[in-house]
């Protein structure tokens, strides 16, 4: 092999060196770097939903009920809506004691006792508020 083709062959193996170093600390710098910005981003939100939930947590309402009550309260009646009984649908339901009403999927779920509500006007487990 002549010099030149030798001289040719060490060169592109210096530069080919030279880019895998070049590749694996710039791989490296971006691998540190992320994870810096996810740990930062991280912690900024679990700063910020603690701060959110102590605020939910600790701030009376004007009845003296803590807001989560009611913020919990409006978010069971979001994902479980409370259907009242009528006269024409589970009327031996009104006004019981035992009456729950909330839907569950397309399933309503109308008392412990009677899941399905019951068909006569006049339930046996009936008791007033």
């Amino acid at each position: 092999m002549e010099d030149w083709q030798k001289e040719l062959i060490d060169w592109s193996e210096t530069i080919t060196s030279a880019f895998d170093d070049f590749f694996d600390g710039v791989g490296q710098a971006v691998e540190e770097i992320a994870q810096e910005v996810h740990s930062d981003f991280v912690g900024d939100i679990e700063q910020f939903l603690q701060e959110i939930f102590e605020q939910v947590i600790e701030i009376p309402s004007e009845d003296h009920e803590t807001v989560s009550s009611s913020f919990w309260e409006d978010t069971e009646l979001m994902i479980s809506p409370k259907i009242n009984p009528t006269s024409n649908v589970h009327p031996a339901c009104q006004g019981c004691h035992h009456y729950h009403g909330r839907v569950y999927g397309q399933n309503l779920l109308v008392c412990a006792m009677h899941p399905y509500g019951w068909d006569d006007p006049h339930c046996p487990d009936w008791e007033g508020d």
